[in-house]
């Protein structure tokens, strides 16, 4: 079954450049970038099957087919002028790769953000949890599921969590990472994120591809090498910042989408 995704469209202009977010983001994540792009630009904002304000099944795996018939699914209904400009944060960058290598001609350039490259799932788990204890608890497991299904229902409580767990963000992207539920999290973490197809797609690719990484993100030193050794085609450019570059370097994001769009290099 295909499912329509919630998104924000602004409808109008060229380039179409359409964004991904990634684990437990929405649409609203993408609002600092857009606001430094020039007002011409068509801008779509997609919410991730099980995140945001988009269906979430129970009966799904949230594996990389569901998740991309969804993409695929709504791009086609607003028909956007191909080839488009796509930008994928994290979990999202993973999908927007996959996306990118599965359909070449939909996808004029690739901005991949934060890509968190594990060569195996053991690794993934390791490097999400940095081999803490309470990040494993709280990442895994019945706690884990305990502390989603109560912070993430409560309307009151959720805002609340999330505004003091991430104070770096601003209120209403934050409010927004409560809107998914167990099953869309833990099943679309360890269907992309610890079982990905990032290697495999970082050998194949084939559409224009800048990775931007922070120089503060926890990933950076051992992702940064391997994308220099797996991606001889691809521009890496390292920026000031931590994961959450589209937050932190909006205008660079910004400048970045609007270089590609001309065809200029970086």
């Amino acid at each position: 079954m295909n499912y329509s995704l919630s998104y924000q469209d602004n409808n109008h202009g060229q380039p179409t450049v359409v964004f991904l977010h990634g684990m437990a983001g929405s649409s609203r994540y993408w609002q600092p970038v857009i606001s430094q792009l020039p007002p011409t630009y068509r801008t779509i904002c997609l919410d991730l099957l099980g995140f945001g304000h988009s269906p979430k099944p129970a009966s799904i795996d949230y594996s990389y087919e569901d998740h991309l018939q969804a993409i695929t699914a709504t791009l086609d209904q607003l028909t956007p002028t191909n080839p488009i400009i796509l930008v994928g944060h994290s979990m999202g960058a993973l999908l927007a790769f996959r996306l990118a290598n599965r359909q070449p001609n939909r996808v004029r350039h690739l901005i991949l953000i934060s890509l968190p490259l594990f060569f195996s799932p053991e690794e993934a788990k390791h490097e999400l949890t940095r081999g803490r204890w309470l990040l494993r608890i709280t990442y895994y497991g019945p706690t884990s599921r305990l502390l989603c299904n109560t912070i993430c229902a409560n309307p009151i409580l959720g805002p609340w969590v999330y505004r003091h767990l991430f104070p770096h963000m601003p209120a209403d992207i934050a409010n927004d990472i409560r809107l998914h539920t167990w099953t869309s999290y833990d099943r679309s973490r360890h269907q992309i994120i610890e079982h990905q197809t990032a290697r495999q797609d970082l050998e194949n690719v084939a559409s224009s591809t800048t990775i931007l990484m922070g120089q503060n993100d926890q990933f950076y030193s051992t992702r940064s090498r391997r994308f220099k050794h797996q991606t001889p085609t691809a521009k890496l450019v390292v920026a000031d910042g931590g994961h959450h570059l589209p937050l932190e370097q909006p205008q660079l994001v910004a400048g970045i989408i609007q270089q590609k769009s001309a065809g200029q290099t970086i």
